[in-house]
């Protein structure tokens, strides 16, 4: 890659992580409060109706958000059509939603207000994931971390005020509606100002196939949903509910992690779906980076969990917690091959085979269920963890292989293998030696890594003259982009 093209990636990564990071910790602390001041019934609703709305948006955009960064990072001169056809085909969702406001009013009545207000607040917030698709398919993720971090702020602030002043969940739910719609406009008026201006039309047949298309990726979020909160699911109807709160207690930890690989293909996904239109080839020697440096990353993380769980859990949950230790140290070891399956499945959608990913983690869904059902009826909580373990090695393993068919030139055992091969004797230091102080046996088990990731090659020539162009691009001044063009380059041309 040119120095301009990693500066880019490596300055989108920079915004996108602090947005993510900044609007987490502010929800987190307007959670904490929020749930300590309504008590566990009142609190209950409102995060139910979070829930709901947080699934309503994503799953009202029938997959749309993900084929827009697609698109419009192939072709961003058809950004106009794409999205005024989005626009129009998600309007087939809004009398179901109206209809399950409806029906969830009569099946709850004591929140069935708090519950339409949050099925509004989901329909707008599905169409800023579409905004957020096209400012990343330009690969300006800027106005995207702008837009994330107005919404958090607004719902942050808003509803910690309103509950302070009012202790009522229902006007709470009326500040989440007023961020979503507040920030659909100034989203909205942004993409005017880029120069994005959507078109409506009747165009039948062009929605029939932009929904055929659209719906892969759909399909593959809704099966990683199932599939990654089956254990989480099924622990309160098969285990007491001593075994659940034990193990989302981790589980929520663990979830803030998946952020990381998140962000990266983020940035890198707009750059692998245009250079798979030219040569796969390319695209390949792109995919053995990330993938090395995303299973890197996974097992420095693994170690660091499972090293720190036994003082990590009682400072952060009590003593009522102790069993989550165990917990913890399990899912730790997944996060390397959760961290791949979202890498992988990105990939794979990049280069246009959403169908034949949707179709195998399809399949391998129709694995997990019964291993779940099994283990978590037998073992309970510690079931619950072997079981996610398990899945998540299965799943990432078929990726692997699908990635390998997929697309050429990736070098699996220099991208996957080496780095597994370094994380292999600082873990079997892990647990060995577990019986250390955390302060002692965490430091020298990452340099021991490292030094392992620089004998193997796993951290080799490559990743040391991207790290000098990033250097280099930084020293050197960037020429200003075109004035009047939208989103454009500095040679120009509206491509991202």
């Amino acid at each position: 890659m040119s120095a301009r093209v990693t500066r880019r990636l490596v300055n989108n990564f920079a915004f996108l992580t602090v947005g993510y990071f900044f609007v987490r910790l502010i929800t987190m602390a307007a959670t904490l409060y929020i749930a300590r001041a309504l008590g566990p019934g009142d609190f209950g609703g409102l995060s139910s109706g979070v829930n709901i709305a947080l699934v309503l948006g994503v799953v009202a955009n029938l997959g749309l958000a993900d084929y827009l960064v697609l698109a419009i990072a192939r072709a961003p001169e058809d950004s106009n059509a794409l999205l005024g056809d989005a626009f129009q085909v998600k309007i087939i969702v809004l009398p179901f939603a109206l209809l399950g406001a409806v029906l969830l009013r009569f099946y709850d009545p004591e929140f069935g207000l708090l519950f339409f207000i949050m099925i509004i607040h989901g329909l707008f917030h599905s169409y800023l994931l579409l905004f957020w698709a096209v400012f990343r398919g330009l690969e300006r993720m800027e106005f995207q971390t702008l837009l994330m971090i107005m919404q958090a702020v607004i719902t942050a602030v808003g509803s910690t005020i309103v509950i302070w002043l009012t202790r009522n969940a229902t006007l709470a739910a009326v500040v989440y509606m007023i961020a979503s719609i507040s920030t659909v406009v100034v989203g909205y008026l942004l993409l005017l100002k880029k120069g994005i201006r959507p078109t409506y039309r009747w165009r039948l047949d062009a929605w029939k196939k932009l929904l055929k298309t659209a719906l892969p990726f759909g399909m593959i979020f809704v099966y990683l949903i199932i599939f990654d909160r089956l254990p989480a699911v099924l622990l309160p109807l098969l285990s007491p509910k001593a075994d659940a709160g034990w193990f989302n207690s981790v589980y929520t930890i663990t979830t803030v992690l998946v952020t990381i690989p998140s962000v990266i293909m983020a940035v890198v996904f707009p750059l692998m779906a245009r250079e798979s239109q030219q040569s796969l080839h390319s695209v390949g020697q792109i995919s053995n980076t990330v993938i090395k440096s995303t299973i890197i990353i996974g097992l420095g993380l693994a170690f660091t969990l499972f090293i720190m769980a036994p003082w990590l859990i009682p400072f952060l949950f009590g003593d009522a917690y102790l069993p989550s230790i165990t917990i913890m140290q399990i899912l730790a070891i997944s996060i390397p091959f959760t961290f791949l399956i979202i890498t992988l499945i990105n990939m794979l959608e990049a280069v246009g085979q959403q169908h034949i990913c949707a179709r195998y983690t399809g399949y391998t869904l129709l694995f997990a269920v019964p291993v779940c059902v099994v283990f978590v009826w037998q073992w309970g909580y510690l079931g619950s963890a072997v079981a996610y373990l398990i899945n998540n090695v299965l799943l990432a393993t078929l990726l692997l292989w699908l990635v390998g068919k997929m697309i050429g030139n990736v070098r699996l055992k220099r991208a996957a293998l080496l780095p597994f091969m370094a994380g292999l004797v600082p873990g079997l230091s892990v647990y060995f030696l577990r019986q250390w102080p955390f302060y002692a046996l965490l430091p020298v088990v990452i340099l021991l890594y490292l030094v392992l990731l620089l004998v193997t090659g796993a951290i080799g020539a490559p990743e040391m003259e991207m790290v000098r162009k990033v250097l280099q691009s930084r020293s050197k001044p960037q020429p200003a982009s075109a004035s009047g063009l939208p989103l454009g380059n500095e040679d120009g041309s509206n491509l991202p």
